[in-house]
């Protein structure tokens, strides 16, 4: 679920909650704002369900749009917590890396015993806005990593 706000005109931003009552409590919370416009959503199997707007209603289709991209660009996914650990950053819609550069990771191997690339980056790198698929490869030849190439 996401509560998405139009802050300045064309500024929109999103406040991603785990539940629908979290959300909802948020919006409420910004409802009594009555110039801020705001829409919540909810997201099933790659779907976007619009679940309430409120606010001045001219911006609510720019919040709609914003809504519909969630930008993947400009966002790292991180295992433990830890940048470098196998993170993966995406730099744009078809630009992203896996950077196992943290400490963590300086003994790691490939197959032939030559260390693991602090920077690993994706091929054929593309992503769907409307389905959320992100698709990429990494390719390890001509060497391999756990058996994989």
């Amino acid at each position: 679920f996401v509560v998405v706000t139009e802050e300045g005109i064309g500024r929109c931003f999103f406040y991603p909650f785990l539940t629908r009552e979290e959300a909802e409590h948020e919006f409420s919370l910004r409802r009594g704002n009555l110039i801020l416009s705001r829409v919540v959503f909810a997201y099933d199997s790659g779907t976007l369900i619009e679940i309430a707007s409120h606010g001045p209603p001219l911006p609510h289709n720019t919040i709609r749009r914003a809504a519909k991209r969630l930008a993947l660009w400009g966002k790292v996914f991180v295992q433990n917590g830890t940048i470098g650990q196998s993170s993966i950053h995406f730099l744009s819609d078809s630009s992203a890396y896996v950077d196992f550069s943290a400490h963590e990771c300086e003994s790691w191997r490939l197959d032939d015993g030559s260390p693991v690339p602090p920077r690993k980056s994706f091929e054929a790198a593309s992503y769907d806005p409307e389905g959320r698929v992100f698709r990429g490869s990494i390719s390890w030849a001509p060497a391999t990593f756990c058996g994989c190439q």
